[in-house]
Formats: C-alpha cells, structure tokens, sequence
C-alpha cells in the first residue's frame, strides 16, 4: 500500500510540474469565468522604472509593416494584452480617441510604436542605419523625427499581399478612415487597378528591405547573434485565426518582456473587437482585382513575396479563382453591352 501511495504522490506531483512548465512557457487557457473583459479595458504609460524593471531599453521597438496589414488592430491586441500603451510616428487624429499615445511623440512612455517603411525605390538598403532611412524619412513621419537612428528591435506584422493592397487601397480613397468599405456602386476598377499595381510594388521593394535587415540583424543590430532577441515576423493571419491567435500574441508579449498574464490575453481579442477600428468589406479583394482584370499582372509581380512569406498554396488557390471570376465578369459585361445595344 505504502508503495502504491508513493506512487500516486509522484504521478500527481510529476503532473504538477509539468503542468507548471507548459504554464510558464504558454500561459494560456479561456479566461477565469468570474473574470469580465471589461475589467482589462484600463492600460498606463510606461515609466522608466517600470521599463528597467522589464529588462528593457529607453527606446520602444518599431511593430513595421506594409500599409493595411492590419497594424493597428495588432496594437489594439497588445495594448490590451499588455495594459501599456502603444505609439505612432503618424499623429493620426482619427486614432486619438482609441489610442491616447498616438498624438504623443515617441518617448519610453510608449511600449511600442507603429512605423511603414517610406520605400525610396531606387535607395540601396544594405545596413540598419539604411533600414531607419526607409523607416523615418519623408512628410509622414510628423512627430517622431528625434526616433531617426535610434532602432534597436522590431516586431515585423505581415499580411497576404492580396488582402493589405485592398484594404489599403479603400483606407487611401477614403481620405485614411480606417473603416471604410467601397460598395460595387463606388467602385472604380481602373483606379484600383493602378494603385494596386504601384502598391504591388512597394510590397515586393518592402519584402527585399526585410530580408536585408534579418539578413544583416548579426552584424548591424548591436552585434547581436541571435536574431529573435532584436527581430521576429507575425502573421496578421496568425493573430486572428482562432487557433493560432493567442500564440501569436503570446509570443509578442514574450518579445516585448511583458509578463503573460493569461486571463488579459484571453480577452484581448474581445476587447480589440469592440474598438470602431474594423473594415466591414462589401466586395472582397478577389472580386476587385477580378473586376479590374489585372489578375495575371498583379499575381505575377507578388508571386514571390507571396512564396517567401509562406503564402504558396494561398497563391496557387486564388490566382485560379481570379482568373475564373475574371472571366465571369468579362461574360457579364459583354452581356450587359449586348442588351444595351438592342
């Protein structure tokens, strides 16, 4: 009996500590039930005794990404995850009521801070110091200047390339709202058709610069010898899928030294719905490129990004589909000319 008592106490203690172990590493289960979302609404400035306590640096890290990558919602995720503060180098007015620190220049206060990468086209980008050219040069950096040269590390967001053009498209003809949808009565597909071609572009140019600096983060980062301390890529994908999202974010978390507190992350995502920050479409990104018949244009110049971000099987499945629809729409007009003609 004796040994069967030993047994079961080291069975349940075994448990235990590995329970523990998968907790301190992946502390994440559904929120405690007596725990509301509303209760992680708050968050707070970072002080620099709180920033030195954290391990960290006075200088936040850059979450970088193309235009419509779905950056601010990634924000809202870590602002309510975290219970700090988030920073842009745009002072978007529009965004000041969500995100108090968005009109604040970029200081320690701020945990991280949101930058797109200004592409000069024709600019080599070989170094860090390159990198931070790309980053804080031009008319949109409108209170960050002193940030010039100061990055130490980064959070990389990227989303499918097909989906960014298109939602970045809609935000710019909207004047930058950020929830703003085109109906098919307001669509102009020779419009979307030139933008999303110059976008294409820049996200093949943005991808090259990305790969230099993780290529060149070991000798221009600090000499740092391990890029995940200074840079890691999450996908916008990855923080909404509901399998993958809370990992995702967790691993930010983990990045930025943020302690992981379980129930916070469980209601992030419920919490960053109820902001007005969210883009209801009424034409998908599929139907627009269709529409505006550049399919084999525009999936022929993102084929490579899209295989370098792992988004192969997602190229494969809707260049077809563009092309099937592309043809559909093409039937329908010279259908509808036909009977205009009668």
């Amino acid at each position: 009996v004796l040994v069967l008592v030993l047994l079961f106490l080291v069975v349940v203690v075994g448990f235990a500590l590995t329970s523990s172990e998968d907790s301190n590493y992946y502390s994440i289960s559904e929120r405690d039930e007596q725990t509301t979302c509303d209760s992680f609404l708050g968050r707070q400035v970072l002080t620099l005794e709180t920033r030195r306590a954290m391990g960290l640096g006075e200088k936040p890290p850059l979450l970088l990404s193309v235009p419509g990558s779905g950056n601010t919602y990634t924000r809202a995720l870590l602002e309510y995850a975290s219970g700090y503060y988030t920073g842009s180098i745009y002072n978007d007015k529009s965004l000041e009521p969500f995100f108090p620190e968005e009109t604040v220049a970029c200081s320690f206060r701020q945990m991280i801070i949101k930058s797109h990468p200004f592409i000069v086209p024709k600019r080599r980008v070989s170094t860090v110091e390159d990198f931070m050219h790309v980053v804080f040069k031009g008319s949109r950096n409108l209170i960050c200047p002193e940030m010039e040269g100061q990055m130490e590390r980064a959070i990389i967001v990227i989303r499918n390339p097909i989906n960014s053009i298109w939602a970045n498209y809609q935000r710019k003809i909207a004047g930058g709202n950020h929830t703003y949808s085109i109906s098919r009565a307001m669509f102009d597909p020779a419009s979307f058709a030139a933008e999303a071609m110059f976008q294409a572009q820049k996200v093949r140019n943005t991808r090259k610069l990305y790969e230099v600096l993780l290529q060149n983060n070991t000798d221009n980062v600090n000499g740092s010898t391990n890029d995940k301390n200074k840079i890691i890529v999450i996908k916008f994908e990855d923080l909404t899928e509901s399998m993958k999202r809370k990992e995702s974010l967790t691993e930010m978390l983990r990045f930025l030294n943020v302690t992981v507190d379980p129930n916070r992350v469980a209601c992030a995502h419920e919490n960053a719905a109820k902001l007005p920050i969210h883009r209801h479409r009424q034409i998908s990104a599929m139907e627009a490129i269709a529409r505006s018949g550049i399919c084999e244009k525009l999936f022929t110049m993102l084929k490579e990004t899209m295989e370098a971000w792992d988004y192969r099987e997602s190229y494969d499945v809707r260049f077809t589909e563009c092309l099937r629809l592309e043809d559909m729409y093409t039937l329908e007009e010279e259908m509808k000319t036909k009977n205009e003609q009668k």
